[in-house]
């Protein structure tokens, strides 16, 4: 009996996705800079080919205000495996949409993107320089997988009052 309980255990810290298809969880965060934070909670042999996200409909009116490096430049991308992006779109000032590409996005793995996000908000207690996850709620977002089989799969969501948006997944049965 204790033996079984420490395997589950084990199971439920572990890093390993908990899903049984494609998983998708984008984080959009205050930070210095501001944070996209992609990660690919899939069940093995699913890659995240794309993701793009529209800041249109947020709740604050969340917008890039500017990319270092000159447009279609992020400030900086971090990633935790090999995850490389191939393409990126829409860090001019001003731009509510981006799109991103990928190649070996793998799961479990996690990518960062850097940018400066602002608000519509001039009334805001910290003003139009920082955002809070309620205002970037109601963004919506759309990722294309591809798994090691062949088969494509195409997912969309909105991102939450936490400012986090999960897409696919579920637990296995």
């Amino acid at each position: 009996m204790l033996k079984a309980l420490a395997v589950v255990l084990s199971l439920a810290a572990s890093d390993e996705p908990l899903a049984c298809g494609p998983h998708v969880i984008v984080t959009i965060k205050e930070s210095s800079p501001d944070l996209v934070i992609v990660k690919n909670a899939s069940a093995p042999g699913w890659s995240i080919k794309s993701l793009d996200i529209d800041l249109t409909p947020s709740s604050g009116g969340v917008y890039v205000d500017y990319g270092i490096g000159g447009e279609g430049s992020p400030h900086s991308t971090a990633r935790t495996g090999k995850a490389q992006l191939t393409k990126f779109s829409g860090a001019s000032a001003g731009s509510r949409e981006l799109a991103m590409q990928f190649s070996g996005f793998s799961s479990p793995e996690t990518f960062y993107v850097h940018l400066d996000f602002d608000n519509d908000r001039e009334t805001r207690e910290f003003g139009r320089d920082y955002i809070d996850p309620f205002e970037v709620s109601g963004a919506t977002f759309s990722a294309k997988l591809l798994h090691e089989t062949g088969s494509e799969t195409a997912l969309t969501g909105t991102i939450g009052p936490d400012g986090i948006g999960v897409i696919g997944g579920g637990g296995c049965v």
